[in-house]
């Protein structure tokens, strides 16, 4: 990207390194994997919810409604709102307030251990190899960002400190996930409310760059029927 400065996606890389052919297929795959993660938050922001809240199912009039796909729908239409938002810069401050809520619960812990009494001697088992592969996709799902990697550095003011930030997120991030793990279900609650809106964002440009509309209604009608399509995704899948 330092060389071409006029790319600013996989699929420009791809258009550059193997021509139109290229942007095609670095495009499917770009835009369905930002697809599949997007609709996975709004999995983990369900599946959260009814953690938390089990055995509850919701009512509307005559319409009775399973809990998982009840609290799927809650993620997103309180998710919905910030996929309206066209700025990338409006984007960033709804993810740093993920990262003060994880900095906050992290010092609530800390400070129950230390201060309060708890400790952290907590007894059990070193590892439950049954919920081993369920934990490591968790893990692993943390780092689904790189699909936007080079929409953010072309959003930076000073893209030369990209490399940087990526470090620092790396590290930070790797180090807390490990750390805290036993809250772990609390931060996957905000993880989709953080990271959803970013994910989306590139698909829905891709939409509206395709149809050449640049109406405020055409951007907001796109973007909520992005996450009505997902929604269901995420319906079926419960249902099967």
């Amino acid at each position: 990207m330092n060389k071409h400065p006029q790319i600013k996606s996989y699929s420009d890389i791809g258009n550059v390194a193997f021509g139109y052919k290229g942007r095609v297929v670095v495009a499917i795959f770009m835009y369905l994997d930002l697809y599949l993660v997007a609709v996975e938050l709004l999995t983990l922001g369900g599946d959260s919810l009814q953690y938390m809240f089990p055995n509850m199912n919701f009512k509307i009039a005559t319409l009775s409604i399973k809990g998982d796909i009840g609290f799927i729908l809650l993620t997103a239409l309180a998710i919905l709102p910030t996929t309206w938002l066209r700025s990338l810069g409006a984007l960033a401050y709804i993810s740093a307030s993920g990262a003060l809520v994880y900095l906050i619960l992290m010092w609530c812990v800390l400070w129950a251990g230390a201060v309060d009494g708890v400790g952290f001697y907590e007894k059990g088992q070193l590892m439950n190899l049954r919920g081993f592969p369920a934990a490591l996709s968790l893990f692993n799902f943390c780092y689904s960002a790189h699909a936007v990697f080079p929409t953010l550095s072309y959003s930076m003011r000073d893209k030369r400190q990209f490399d940087k930030v990526l470090l620092f997120c790396f590290v930070t991030s790797t180090t807390g996930y490990g750390l805290m793990s036993i809250i772990a279900i609390y931060t996957s609650l905000f993880v989709p409310f953080t990271k959803y809106a970013i994910m989306v964002t590139p698909i829905a440009i891709a939409i509206e760059d395709k149809l050449r509309s640049n109406s405020r209604f055409s951007s907001v009608l796109i973007r909520t029927m992005i996450v009505v399509l997902q929604w269901h995704c995420c319906c079926l899948a419960c249902v099967t």
